[in-house]
């Protein structure tokens, strides 16, 4: 009698700590999904959303970007960002909080790393968080990997 209310114990434990287990590997698996959507979400739209359109300075990479920046003759900088990568999203935001400190003849242009396969061909780009400098006729001056806005401005000259 006591051996079966032993093995009781131990078959209700087990079902509970199995239970247990099968939810907070889903919750867990929920709070990731959850927490990539709502970076990816909001990661591409603060830099239009922070930054008034007179100082625009860092704006998401498009060709129509590119081809301003070029024609008002300013050295480009391309940030290679993901929305998962955490160095990536902290200097996002230090180019928000700081971005009047980014000179007028610089135009950041936020590159998605995991999308734009073209410009990482072509301008070599094998990690996020790469930054490639390039003067005012598409030419590399330098690249680097990480840091904040203090590296990027002593970088680029300023």
């Amino acid at each position: 009698m006591k051996s079966n209310i032993g093995l009781s114990i131990i078959i209700v434990v087990a079902i509970l700590g199995a239970v247990w287990l099968a939810s907070t590997v889903k919750q867990s698996s929920q709070d990731r999904r959850v927490g990539k959507t709502e970076i990816s979400d909001v990661a591409p739209s603060t830099v239009n959303m922070a930054i008034p359109a007179d100082r625009a300075s860092y704006v998401p990479y498009s060709q129509e970007q590119l081809k301003q920046s070029l024609t008002k003759g300013n050295v480009l900088l391309f940030f290679a960002a993901t929305s998962w990568c955490q160095t990536c999203i902290g200097l996002d935001k230090e180019l928000i909080e700081r971005y009047t400190e980014i000179p007028e003849d610089l135009t950041i242009l936020k590159v998605d790393y995991d999308r734009d396969a073209e410009l990482k061909k072509k301008y070599f780009v094998t990690v996020q968080h790469t930054l490639v400098l390039l003067d005012p006729s598409g030419k590399e001056i330098t690249r680097w990997v990480g840091g904040g806005i203090d590296l990027l401005l002593a970088n680029s000259g300023y």
